[in-house]
């Protein structure tokens, strides 16, 4: 039954997470200052989140062995785990956090219409309107032109939407064999294995040159490994639906934490196409609590 009590649990729960996570890629920035790099970034996160899942594994005493027509799915899921911590992270070298972030978030828009379009799921009123706030807000985010924008940035910042996106889809066919702290385990640890050749392949990690880069570094990784206990620890206590809700305050966490920590600003017109985006994730969010009406 859901009480009082049990609701506060995990709206606070929720907003721990969502804070956690916002933390991530302006602290990985960060150590770039200190001569790290997005691959070591990319390698000391998924360390601590494969260390995490592996610890969560043992806590609840779920099984290792993964189902053998689970394994595709599996696979696809280490694959855009990968590519999309690689993607988010070297995106900041080439643009700032903040633009970064507001194109990032437009994955669960991606995984709406792929959901429309592939599956023929209807998008409804709330989420057509969503699409059309999220991509009016990201025009209005750049500006009228991309002059002074390094396309390589935005590239990075889309292919790593685009690989969350995936990551979701696939995640959603493992979990038909598997559950939730189980495929959580396989994308953190196989992903790790990769990383770890990707890394020594060209030429080893770079590690911070100063204590400074250093706390960057593994407060990154710390951040997402505690936030994905945190993520799911509220996903049971108040569900799915609510859970993505409170994580949508992420992208506005991530913002702040760069106007701090990297000293980035945007121009109020910037922040205004930011709310826009915000805004149109908040829509689907809800049109999501609403199952009779938009399925």
């Amino acid at each position: 039954a859901e009480t009082p009590r049990r609701l506060a649990l995990g709206m606070g729960t929720a907003l721990l997470g969502a804070s956690l996570f916002g933390f991530v890629v302006p602290l990985a920035r960060f150590s770039y200052e200190f001569d790290s790099d997005p691959m070591t970034a990319a390698l000391v996160r998924l360390a601590l989140g494969a260390s995490a899942a592996t610890l969560m594994m043992f806590i609840l005493r779920r099984r290792f062995a993964m189902p053998r027509a689970g394994i595709p799915a599996a696979l696809g899921v280490m694959i855009f785990s990968v590519s999309t911590a690689l993607c988010y992270l070297t995106a900041v070298v080439y643009i700032p956090v903040s633009l970064a972030v507001l194109i990032f978030y437009t994955y669960p828009l991606m995984v709406a219409a792929y959901t429309a379009i592939v599956q023929r799921s209807p998008l409804g009123l709330m989420r057509g309107v969503a699409f059309i706030a999220a991509f009016a807000g990201l025009a209005v985010a750049f500006g009228p032109s991309f002059d002074g924008l390094d396309w390589r940035g935005v590239a990075l910042a889309s292919a790593a939407a685009a690989s969350l996106a995936s990551l979701f889809l696939f995640s959603a066919a493992a979990l038909r064999h598997v559950g939730v702290v189980p495929i959580t385990f396989y994308a953190n640890v196989g992903s790790f294995s990769v990383m770890v050749a990707i890394v020594f392949a060209f030429g080893g990690p770079a590690l911070p040159t100063a204590g400074a880069g250093w706390g960057g570094l593994v407060g990154s990784g710390l951040c997402y490994a505690v936030g994905i206990f945190l993520h799911f620890g509220a996903i049971k206590v108040i569900g799915a639906a609510r859970t993505a809700m409170f994580f949508n305050l992420e992208p506005i966490i991530a913002m702040t934490v760069a106007a701090f920590l990297l000293g980035e600003s945007l121009t109020v017109v910037q922040y205004a196409g930011g709310a826009l985006v915000i805004g149109a994730l908040v829509m689907t969010s809800l049109a999501d609590r609403r199952p009779t009406a938009d399925p």
